[in-house]
């Protein structure tokens, strides 16, 4: 997923105040901070279910390719469509929660929450479903490459190769950075805010 992008949509937003936000403003801006939830997680699940659906295509034009010795292609092919799986379920979940124009205020901080909670719990586990199939389909193309190399060839330089991973590896410490800094700087304090609101308006009913 390309995270980069994600954090880039939450920067247009004014960073959440947490528990210590005034309610009343909570509630005033609600519908706006909502709209705006929905837009982001929206745009992230499209742009990262499409964009494992064309890593696979490609893989399976290398393989194609390179023949039947290059089959652990298909391993990474099963590595990207399950990532595509992860969004297409996280759109049809989101679709679960909406509620419509007509409930309270109350159903709709109770659906932002369900969907605020599930943004963090997979910003937590990023390493599990994430960065982890990546780094494993990385590494089976490296492999791959190396493998097939011919001896002494650029493919093969100790030094090209410790570069090659050392860049894999700064993308994706910089990928769960990104990932991290959202979750404290945004989803956390936006989950207190909601629950706060929530708490409020349930002392009113």
């Amino acid at each position: 997923m390309n995270w980069n992008d994600y954090e880039a949509v939450w920067k247009r937003q004014p960073l959440p105040k947490g528990a210590e936000a005034d309610v009343s403003e909570l509630r005033r801006s609600f519908e706006t901070k909502s709209r705006k939830l929905e837009a982001t997680i929206r745009v992230r699940d499209y742009t990262e279910a499409g964009a494992g659906l064309v890593v696979t295509v490609a893989c399976g034009f290398i393989w194609a390719k390179h023949g039947s010795s290059w089959w652990p292609m298909g391993l990474i092919m099963a590595l990207m469509l399950g990532l595509s799986g992860v969004f297409i379920r996280e759109r049809l979940m989101a679709r679960r929660w909406r509620v419509g124009p007509a409930a309270s205020l109350l159903a709709k901080v109770e659906a932002d929450l369900a969907v605020m909670r599930r943004q963090c719990r997979l910003a937590e586990k990023v390493w599990l479903w994430y960065l982890a199939p990546g780094v494993a389909a990385l590494a089976i193309h490296l492999c791959l490459v190396v493998r097939d190399a011919a001896p002494g060839s650029v493919q093969r330089d100790p030094w090209l190769l410790t570069g090659r991973i050392f860049f894999y590896l700064s993308v994706i410490l910089f990928t769960w950075w990104i990932n991290w800094r959202t979750l404290r700087r945004r989803l956390r304090p936006r989950l207190a805010e909601l629950e706060k609101l929530r708490d409020e308006l349930r002392a009113e009913a």
